[in-house]
């Protein structure tokens, strides 16, 4: 919980508590100190009725009142723009980005968001193939599929890295580019094996983001892998 008062906003996310998707929604309620209630379910076996809510039938909703926000970057969307004066006592600076692009970098901020959700897509995918003890390389006739997102991975890292500053995407804010990048990392962290390690140092930027936002308290108390 993000506060002690009484939850207004509810959150669902799966009952892993890890999904990197509606982990983004619930770093901008910590940013924002909004009380919220969390629950997780399984997203195998989604309660009935939950395509009323969802029609794309994922865990990653939020019900604020009598308004069911669903997908994560509406989500993000829908809190900055209804929530615009609130902060955490807790956060520290550099503040949240007040909006998901900044207006003059629209087109430009817009990739970038795009580019980091391919990462986090494409490390999802290793992830589960791997948990699942399959050799996607060896799948027959789409096998190259899968080993072109390791490909995917680098090409976007590279982009991603010469977008970005040591201070982050947009400086002097804690952009959303850095949120949903900060996100990704954890899902490299999963995707990561003895075959293949997409280690970030090597790109100096990305790495200078990491390092400066890892410590963030809303970043911290979402991380899936501390809990």
């Amino acid at each position: 919980m993000a506060t002690s008062r009484s939850p207004m906003i509810k959150v669902i996310t799966n009952k892993y508590a890890s999904s990197p998707y509606s982990r983004k929604g619930i770093i901008v309620l910590e940013e924002k100190g909004l009380p919220y209630e969390q629950e997780n379910i399984d997203p195998e076996f989604l309660p009935d009725g939950f395509e009323s809510m969802n029609p794309n039938l994922r865990a990653s909703l939020l019900i604020d009142h009598d308004r069911m926000i669903f997908e994560s970057d509406n989500i993000v969307d829908y809190l900055l723009r209804t929530y615009p004066g609130e902060r955490s006592a807790d956060a520290p600076g550099p503040p949240l980005a007040k909006t998901m692009t900044r207006s003059d970098h629209h087109v430009h901020d817009s990739m970038v968001l795009v580019t980091i959700e391919t990462v986090m897509n494409s490390a999802n995918n290793i992830s589960f193939f791997a948990t699942s003890g399959i050799d996607p390389a060896k799948i027959e006739p789409y096998g190259w599929i899968w080993e072109r997102d390791k490909v995917r991975i680098n090409s976007c890292m590279t982009w991603l890295d010469q977008q970005a500053t040591p201070e982050g995407f947009a400086p002097g804010v804690f952009s959303i580019m850095d949120l949903k990048m900060m996100c990704a990392f954890r899902c490299l962290t999963r995707c990561a094996n003895d075959d293949w390690n997409p280690e970030w140092i090597k790109y100096r930027n990305l790495d200078s983001i990491h390092a400066f936002y890892r410590d963030r308290p809303s970043i911290v108390k979402t991380d899936p892998g501390l809990r």
